[in-house]
């Protein structure tokens, strides 16, 4: 079954936890409108996952990059529960189980101190 309390149409969750991060950077061309990439539309999104020493801060971080082709959108285009203007979530990442688990192997490589 659907939930729909976020603004998005997501599958009833097994599992699931919040993690604060220090910040999230979209990079839209217009406003208004989203970006989707999907591997159902061969657009080969990919999620690169990194740690990184941040001089100016004088800490170490972890970033998670989004790369691969894309497609703009508007979201008016096609049904939605609520109108885009009211929703609190502003972006999804699909993983299946498999690339879950890579996640997870290249998270605890990037973090290893």
């Amino acid at each position: 079954m659907a939930l729909t309390a976020l603004g998005m149409n997501v599958l009833k969750a097994i599992r699931k936890g919040l993690v604060d991060v220090k910040a999230i950077r979209l990079f839209p061309t217009k406003p208004l409108l989203f970006i989707d990439s999907r591997r159902a539309t061969s657009e080969k999104p990919t999620l690169l996952v990194k740690s990184i020493d941040n001089k100016k801060r004088a800490c170490k971080e972890v970033e998670l990059v989004f790369l691969g082709d894309y497609h703009v959108a508007d979201p008016d285009a096609r049904p939605h529960v609520k109108p885009y203007k009211d929703w609190r979530s502003f972006g999804l990442i699909v993983l299946s189980i498999d690339q879950a688990r890579e996640l997870i192997r290249v998270l605890e490589r990037v973090t290893e101190v």
